[in-house]
């Protein structure tokens, strides 16, 4: 159904003024349908002698204005004005009135209450046979309805309906309106400002009470820019701002990401951190929609950093993010394409001298670049769909090889990392069901999850719900990297691993750093008494394997023992190796 919008709805009142008077006109001889006509309009109906004092109005005069026949008759309508209109708008309607006779248009009166009253005014003249004026007819509509939805539209359209601040389209108003009036000595800064882990903070609060937090946020921005500028809300727990007079340097902008401290939501004041991106105009010449958008860039380039931030824009990033999506699209081409392999690198045990098992590595054939390895390409799809799809190939991949491993009688284990949106993902559990199912001749227990220590420390919640979950199918779990993370000790007890893999920063220096060493005792001690097994990662040297020995290492990787290789020459490097005796003293290093 369409919705009639202002003009329109005035259009058709005036057509309605105006077929009611032409019936009083023309029905004025039938004195009693005349009579019907004036008792039961819905519009309000005054006659005035030819001095403008009221001789009659209908009940909708009564229920529109509030007063009584009673109260009105014999006086000048004037008493209906609001002080509104000027006395030149009142000569003007006049004049018209007597030139033309009828005037139409809108003016704002007073009803008895004191409540204003909009109305949508027809005025007509009646003269005799001489043409002298014997009566004028007021006809006028309450417009009280149509501007109250009027104001409804307007703030639907122009404002948040949450935190009552001007929406998007509004805030591109108020750039355009700046970039107009700049002076070639003004500078002024567009922001985008949004707040750090607020969707952690909404499932913890709640929807209902989250939304009362970014209200408070509204008001607390409102306060923050005063009358140096405005403040629009843009997304879910995102903010525009528009800031004058402020440069680079400008204490404003530091200003503005402080934490926000809010009271009453939790037992304890709850402290909300935002990072924000700046754009300053006219060293940023552009307009106003792509300024929001390279505010926006800055923005997550400030999350980048860490949060409780703010970063400027930079054109060379919004070059760098072009090439980015570039590679992203080159990476979903070579999915599909098959450009993608996997490469193994052994795991030795350190007492029995044998093959255990081998971490899958990604390698991407490029049509043209050759050989790209992981760090090459991997950081430009982190957190994106394409990194989940990569995932999921690397999982089936490594399961494929590890099938035929078995089939032709290398019986080892194949370890595959989870990337950080993997290993909080359902879908990712999903997938590893249906490749287990894919591949019914193995046995999980021959399948290990890499997942970073630094990963699951982030969300240890989540990480912890996923891990116990592979670990009930019969998978192994091992912490990647572990000794770079925050607090690493205290969470080696809780986790639910079954290795631990000591990072190859401390493992590579150990023989020429006590300190490094000592990490990898207490390590390898502590990972002991809590029942996980240990991997050294980094091991360079048949020096470093000795050491990892001695100390108690169950089993390590690195160039000391074999390069990563494709899948082929890795069973040609275990069958050459001397298995299952002497490995240590014979192993090429390859």
């Amino acid at each position: 159904m369409k919705i009639p919008n202002q003009a329109e709805s005035y259009s058709t009142s005036s057509i309605i003024l105006e077929n009611t008077f032409q019936g009083i006109r023309q029905l004025a001889k039938n004195e009693q349908l005349a009579e019907l006509i004036f008792s039961e309009s819905q519009n309000a109906i005054m006659i005035t002698d030819r001095c403008n004092r009221i001789i009659d109005v209908n009940a909708a005069f009564e229920r529109i204005t509030g007063y009584t026949r009673r109260e009105v008759l014999h006086h000048n309508p004037n008493f209906l004005s609001s002080g509104r209109h000027t006395r030149a708008f009142y000569r003007d309607m006049w004049q018209s009135l007597v030139e033309q006779g009828k005037w139409r248009g809108e003016l704002v009166n007073r009803r008895k209450d004191g409540e204003l009253l909009p109305e949508l005014l027809s005025l007509f003249l009646l003269r005799d046979g001489k043409g002298d004026i014997t009566h004028h007819v007021a006809i006028f509509s309450d417009l009280t309805r149509l501007k109250k939805h009027a104001e409804e539209l307007h703030l639907a359209s122009h404002f948040d309906a949450l935190t009552l601040l001007p929406n998007r389209h509004q805030m591109l108003r108020r750039i355009r309106e700046a970039i107009s009036e700049a002076s070639p000595q003004t500078t002024f800064a567009v922001c985008v400002l949004d707040l750090d882990n607020f969707q952690q903070l909404n499932r913890q609060l709640g929807h209902r009470a989250a939304d009362n937090v970014l209200i408070a946020i509204a008001e607390k921005l409102r306060e923050r820019v005063g009358t140096q500028g405005d403040v629009a809300r843009i997304g879910g727990d995102e903010f525009a701002l528009l800031l004058h007079d402020v440069d680079s340097g400008d204490d404003q902008l530091q200003q503005m990401t402080e934490s926000f401290l809010l009271e009453g939501f939790t037992a304890t004041p709850l402290v909300i951190k935002a990072s924000m991106g700046v754009t300053l105009f006219p060293l940023d010449n552009a307009d106003p929609d792509t300024l929001l958008r390279h505010a926006d860039q800055a923005m997550y380039q400030a999350k980048l950093q860490g949060g409780n931030t703010f970063a400027f824009f930079d054109p060379d990033h919004e070059q760098k993010l072009k090439d980015q999506q570039a590679v992203r699209e080159d990476i979903t081409h070579a999915i599909k394409a098959g450009e993608f392999e996997l490469h193994f690198q052994p795991q030795v045990d350190t007492q029995s001298q044998r093959l255990l098992g081998a971490e899958a590595l990604i390698r991407w054939h490029h049509p043209k670049r050759g050989l790209v390895m992981p760090d090459q390409f991997l950081p430009q799809i982190s957190g994106t769909e394409i990194e989940l799809a990569l995932d999921t190939w690397v999982l089936n991949a490594a399961l494929d090889q590890l099938s035929k491993w078995h089939a032709d009688g290398l019986m080892i284990s194949v370890s595959i990392n989870a990337t950080p949106q993997s290993i909080v993902r359902e879908s990712f559990y999903k997938t590893l069901l249906q490749a287990l199912t894919a591949h019914p001749s193995l046995a999980p227990q021959f399948i290990c999850i890499e997942v970073l220590e630094s990963v699951a420390l982030d969300d240890l919640s989540a990480a912890t719900s996923m891990l116990n979950r592979l670990r009930e199918i019969g998978l192994q779990v091992a912490l990647d990297d572990f000794g770079t993370g925050y607090s690493s000790l205290s969470y080696l007890r809780n986790l639910p691993v079954d290795l631990v893999k000591i990072d190859r920063s401390f493992v590579m220096t150990m023989l020429e750093s006590a300190q490094d060493l000592a990490i990898v005792e207490s390590v390898t001690y502590l990972a002991k008494r809590f029942g996980k097994g240990v991997v050294a990662e980094g091991v360079e040297s048949c020096a470093h394997i000795d050491k990892l020995k001695l100390i108690g290492c169950d089993v390590v990787q690195g160039y000391g023992v074999a390069k990563p290789m494709p899948a082929e020459e890795l069973f040609a490097w275990s069958q050459t190796a001397g298995l299952p005796s002497g490995l240590m003293k014979n192993l090429p290093l390859t």
